[in-house]
């Protein structure tokens, strides 16, 4: 349900510059989000090990935003500060009402889940916001929203190598009104109510095709 969201192009004008504002974001820096629990299986150390692994130039141009809260965030803070230090700001969890200012501000998102994530509602939510996306190959819309080159990219689960390259790949679409564009072209087919049309369709050609055939005597 994207009703709460302020996600068009009008709405990241009004936002994105105050935003990074607050958090003391430059105009040169690109910030990457990570919208979900801060928990193992989510995989955010392995975001901070993959910018920590890019050369300098372009390490030193990342801001990481991590959306959320769990039992992780002491040590993703303590990760962070260690040399090379990434800058990051812990954001904490936030209302729905509250995300697009975060979407807005940031980049690219980035979902680095290390075990089998059923679908990973955050990308369908950054793509509506314009957002190109980094999904591990756990992430089970990878196949269905990611287009590598231009909507994403998809890396290999686990890996910081793999992830590292795919920021690298991933950095020249942002900024873009183009990429903007296309993420949400592709995002735009899943709605609540094109699932609930696809279910109806789905239960209505079961139930003909079970109905019993007549006898006659």
């Amino acid at each position: 349900d994207t009703t709460p969201f302020q996600s068009d192009e009008q709405a990241r004008a009004r936002l994105r510059d105050l935003t990074r504002a607050a958090l003391q974001i430059s105009v040169d820096k690109k910030a990457v989000l990570f919208s979900g629990k801060l928990s193992g299986r989510k995989g955010p150390d392995i975001l901070l090990r993959a910018i920590k692994q890019l050369p300098a130039e372009a390490r030193e141009r990342i801001v990481v935003l991590f959306l959320g809260s769990g039992e992780l965030q002491d040590a993703l803070q303590s990760l962070a500060r260690q040399t090379p230090a990434i800058p990051a700001h812990f954001l904490g969890f936030q209302n729905q009402t509250q995300l697009s200012q975060y979407y807005h501000a940031a980049d690219l998102l980035a979902l680095p889940s290390v075990q089998s994530e059923t679908w990973g509602l955050v990308v369908n939510d950054a793509l509506h916001h314009g957002l190109p996306c980094l999904v591990s190959d756990a992430v089970g819309c990878a196949p269905d929203l990611i287009e590598p080159g231009k909507t994403g990219e998809v890396f290999e689960t686990g890996s910081t190598e793999s992830l590292a390259q795919a920021i690298c790949r991933i950095l020249p679409l942002t900024e873009r009104a183009e990429t903007r564009a296309r993420c949400r072209e592709k995002v735009s087919a899943y709605t609540t109510e094109k699932a609930a049309a696809g279910i109806a369709q789905a239960f209505r050609s079961i139930v003909r095709h079970e109905q019993p055939a007549l006898h006659c005597a």
